[in-house]
């Protein structure tokens, strides 16, 4: 992130890309995210996730020995 500017631009496109997987896949499909960002933008990610608004997402991460581990689950509780 060079500018602040970015940022935003980072949380307009998570934002509308949750939201269209959404409409397309509905509320039961799972995400697996595999997150390669700066610190910032997870942080954004996080907040422009909604409970109850999209999926569930499962956040793995990679380890030197164990290859993906997942590490969180952001889960909502819309049916």
């Amino acid at each position: 992130m060079r500018h602040k500017e970015d940022l935003s631009r980072f949380r307009t496109i998570v934002r509308s890309t949750l939201d269209e997987i959404k409409n397309v896949h509905g509320m039961d499909v799972e995400l697996m995210v595999f997150p390669a960002m700066p610190v910032s933008c997870s942080v954004e990610f996080g907040r422009v996730w909604q409970p109850k608004a999209h999926p569930d997402i499962h956040i793995y991460d990679q380890t030197k020995d164990q290859g993906f581990l997942q590490r969180m689950t952001l889960a909502g509780g819309a049916t």
